[in-house]
């Protein structure tokens, strides 16, 4: 899986990472897991993770923000997953 190979680099390397999510097992050492508790239809869900993910980043101050999802504060999201030249 593309973000655990990447956790686990970064790790590595000595970063402080932090990990925003519904669910996530078997974070690598050295990664910090945020649970986001999403309560909504499947319809609404894809839009209130990015609004728990926008609350949750409210107060803090990170270097960069990556996203593999469709969030409302990146500096850097990575398209994938069905993206396709059209």
């Amino acid at each position: 899986m593309y973000l655990q190979r990447l956790l686990g680099v970064l790790a590595e390397r000595g970063h402080e990472l932090h990990l925003l999510t519904e669910s996530w097992e078997d974070a690598p050492a050295g990664v910090t897991v945020h649970p986001l508790r999403i309560r909504a239809s499947r319809a609404q869900r894809p839009m209130r993770f990015a609004e728990a993910v926008r609350e949750e980043l409210g107060g803090q101050t990170f270097d960069c923000v990556f996203s593999l999802e469709r969030t409302l504060l990146q500096d850097v999201y990575r398209a994938g997953d069905g993206v396709h030249r059209v």
